[in-house]
């Protein structure tokens, strides 16, 4: 009866766990191109102010705005949450996507480092330019960026790319 009892229960965990679980297929590695990472978000802020600035690079925030949630760091608008998210009437409407779902490109943004695997948590990052590969463009604006800010670097991370709901 005992082993009858630790069989039901093992598998019921198996069963139950198996929900939980993301499919590898859904990530795909990027790459960006980062010039800061703070827990500030108004240093963040200007940071990629200044770098659009003196880049001469578009700022798109991507509509996204701090939010107090320490989890997410960032949200996009309530009704595009709702699009992407719970139904209606949810009592938390934030949402995050982390940049290079639809979005590569040559352009200032802050991101929030909890959606990148192999990131540190908690920080806001001011991303320069992503792409789905090293491309020459990527890398080119790499020699471009350093010229004012002399760590940034690449890095990689693979990001989630299917169905948010």
């Amino acid at each position: 009866m005992k082993n009858k009892i630790i069989i039901c229960i093992s598998l019921l965990i198996s069963v139950m766990s198996s929900f939980g679980q993301v499919r590898p297929e859904c990530f795909v590695k990027k790459y960006f191109l980062l010039i800061q990472s703070t827990t500030d978000y108004k240093l963040a802020f200007q940071t990629a102010q200044k770098a659009a600035k003196d880049l001469n690079l578009k700022l798109d925030l991507r509509g996204l705005v701090k939010d107090q949630n320490t989890h997410i760091g960032l949200s996009l608008p309530v009704d595009t949450c709702l699009k992407y998210t719970a139904e209606e009437g949810a009592e938390d409407s934030s949402c995050y996507m982390a940049r290079g779902r639809w979005d590569d490109g040559i352009y200032i943004s802050i991101e929030y480092s909890n959606a990148y695997q192999g990131f540190n948590k908690g920080f806001y990052i001011v991303v320069a330019g992503s792409s789905d590969i090293k491309d020459e463009l990527l890398i080119a604006t790499l020699s471009k960026v350093k010229t004012r800010y002399s760590d940034a670097y690449i890095k990689s991370s693979k990001v989630y790319m299917c169905c948010m709901h």
